[in-house]
């Protein structure tokens, strides 16, 4: 289709322009103002109708085709993380003191606003519509359930919601996908283990709350292995042990706090009860008390099989059938897990790897190549194109 093809050269340089701008002004979940300011700006000089304010900073934009087609929504996210960007050595480095783009949301925002540029000049061509969701506070907030939960969107009559994440494992110009259970869930405990202090000397004359934490971090760890079939995925981590100030006295309570992964809800139950078990009964044990608050978190993301085969197809035209690669299941958590829920859907990976390295998402180097940034662009558009575009 040669008016696609023009309509991408226009977006080549574009797309990297984008990209450079957001990278200097990364924002952390729900204070993305300069993020959002300069996607309606980009918006509006498009032409591309569109709503604000949804979620406090997320926008949400819409582009009509011909009636009697389908609906796709196509959705980026577009927060920082609070690390330093102090290895990149970036000339367009991040403006923001201890922020960064370390996940790519400024290049998965750059993509989106170029397909919304493609797909518009094309909706002449389109039956049915695209919606484009820029969304706020991927990063542990939940801006996805806030977007649901706005009401901004209408996922009753949603054929596909799409999205497309940068990913630095896979080589540059290579497309990934997974089948089913992509991302797993992500919950959060909190364990407070409660003695009585006293000096480090006279440990007999205290109940103490740090050796019987010591033993319920064994414990839980044996969860895993021991209440969890060996077929099925499933992580228990803690990532805080917090209890006394000083060297020589034994505090009177220490807090644990951790998070949980698997990608089946049996699996989720099964841990999170006997997570309270374990810490209740091995404090007993130890002659302190604990308490343990379980707090539910991203769900599985689940990308249809459906979508997911539309997705290869187009992405085939884009990378070539050699470049479509099948990924493992992610342990990490994903709020467009909340979309999935609502419409059928899929993530998809694309490969950003500069050079041979293997850029560390969320890491103080964090970069890709920027080369591949079109081919998102384009990949969004076929894809887009493949439930709407009627020849």
């Amino acid at each position: 289709m040669d008016m696609l093809k023009d309509l991408l050269k226009k977006q080549e340089k574009r797309v990297i322009t984008y990209r450079r701008d957001l990278h200097k002004i990364p924002e952390p979940g729900f204070e993305e103002y300069k993020t959002s300011r300069y996607i309606a700006r980009v918006l509006k000089k498009t032409g591309i109708p569109f709503r604000e304010h949804i979620a406090e900073t997320g926008i949400v934009g819409e582009i009509e085709g011909g009636s009697g087609g389908g609906t796709v929504l196509l959705r980026a996210d577009m927060d920082g993380i609070p690390v330093p960007e102090e290895r990149t050595g970036l000339a367009f480095s991040s403006g923001h003191k201890g922020m960064m783009h370390a996940c790519g949301h400024d290049t998965h925002t750059a993509m989106l606003l170029c397909a919304g540029s493609v797909l518009f000049g094309l909706r002449k061509k389109l039956k049915g519509k695209v919606i484009l969701v820029f969304q706020p506070a991927e990063e542990g907030k939940g801006g996805g359930r806030e977007v649901v939960e706005s009401g901004a969107v209408d996922f009753s009559g949603i054929d596909a919601a799409i999205s497309q994440h940068i990913w630095g494992p896979l080589p540059a110009g290579t497309f990934g996908y997974i089948q089913g259970p992509a991302f797993a869930m992500a919950d959060e405990f909190v364990i407070t283990v409660t003695g009585k202090g006293g000096h480090g000397s006279m440990p007999q004359k205290t109940r103490d709350p740090i050796t019987a934490a010591a033993h319920i971090i064994h414990a839980v760890n044996d969860i895993i292995s021991r209440r969890i079939a060996a077929s099925e995925k499933a992580v228990v981590s803690f990532g805080s042990v917090r209890g006394g100030s000083v060297y020589n006295v034994i505090p009177d309570t220490v807090v644990l706090k951790g998070t949980v992964r698997a990608y089946r809800n049996d699996v989720r139950n099964t841990i999170k009860r006997e997570l309270k078990k374990t810490a209740l009964y091995t404090a007993k044990a130890a002659g302190v008390k604990a308490s343990c608050e379980y707090l539910s978190g991203y769900p599985v993301l689940c990308n249809n099989t459906g979508v997911v085969r539309t997705g290869i197809r187009a992405a085939e035209k884009v990378f070539g059938p050699r470049n479509i690669k099948e990924c493992e299941p992610v342990m990490g958590a994903e709020d467009f897990s909340f979309f999935l829920e609502k419409a059928p859907g899929a993530m998809f990976f694309l490969g950003g790897a500069p050079g041979k390295k293997d850029p560390v998402h969320h890491s103080a180097e964090f970069d890709i190549d920027e080369s591949v940034l079109i081919k998102g662009v384009e990949f969004l558009c076929r894809v887009s194109m493949e439930y709407l575009y009627k020849p």
